[in-house]
């Protein structure tokens, strides 16, 4: 690793069972704030210092708990295949902001100041476990992609949105709780999410939406069982749903 690119990343072979580990450094003294997948496969973030249950769902509001440089999240990915993903912004959006991705103790992918500084985010396939399905037992796989994009759009090669997980609940509730940190951070262009539905019929939804107005085209991609069943692109937000039977 070196130089000044935002991205490095070296190859590491894939041992499943080894721990990954999340690692932020950053120069805001006052703190950091974003999201990560963790062990099962689940974005999760810093909650807000509120929550408000007078609407229709509990929902947290107010200002972040911020994190501080050093912060280190390990774990054993119980969740196959394993894409490791975080998306960070420093408190002021300023100074430097860094990204360390281990496994196995080796450091395996890092990210500075990207794509300006006060932000960093990384995406890597950890875990390239192939998981079978049948007509009975399907295997489901969203995919989201991000092209054609408009480079003076900020973030312009991602994008921010939900899905539905395996339980059938949105990702954006987390133990019944909506996170709108959840819809602040970008996702890298690449997303794989693979898993197996808790039960049949399962309506396989995701919203997503370039970071910013028309920064990029978003193609969503639906596989079950490996065989593409549905696709749509667009440069405005959009929702794709598909019922397996």
């Amino acid at each position: 690793m070196g130089g000044n690119d935002p991205e490095d990343s070296i190859s590491v072979p894939n041992m499943p069972g080894d721990t990954i580990t999340y690692e932020v450094i950053s120069a805001d003294t006052s703190g950091w704030y974003g999201m990560w997948m963790n062990d099962q496969s689940r974005l999760v973030a810093n909650q807000l210092e509120s929550i408000d249950y007078s609407n229709s769902f509990p929902s947290y509001y107010g200002t972040p708990i911020y994190l501080h440089s050093g912060w280190k999240y390990s774990f054993v990915p119980q969740h196959h295949p394993f894409q490791a993903l975080i998306s960070v912004d420093n408190r002021t959006y300023l100074n430097d902001i860094t990204i360390n991705l281990y496994k196995g103790g080796q450091i395996i992918k890092s990210s500075r100041n990207n794509p300006a500084t006060g932000f960093a985010k990384l995406m890597a396939d950890i875990d390239t476990t192939i998981v079978t399905g049948t007509a009975t037992d399907p295997v489901l796989t969203y995919e989201v992609l991000v092209s054609d994009t408009n480079n003076s759009a900020f973030q312009s090669g991602s994008w921010i949105g939900e899905w539905n997980m395996p339980n059938d609940t949105v990702n954006s509730f987390v133990d019944g709780i909506f996170n709108p940190i959840l819809f602040d951070f970008a996702i890298p262009s690449g997303l794989h999410y693979t898993f197996k539905p808790a039960h049949l019929p399962f309506d396989m939804s995701l919203f997503a939406s370039p970071y910013t107005e028309d920064g990029g085209n978003i193609t969503i991609n639906f596989y079950v069982n490996g065989q593409l069943v549905k696709s749509a692109s667009s440069r405005k937000q959009q929702r794709l749903t598909y019922t397996v039977q």
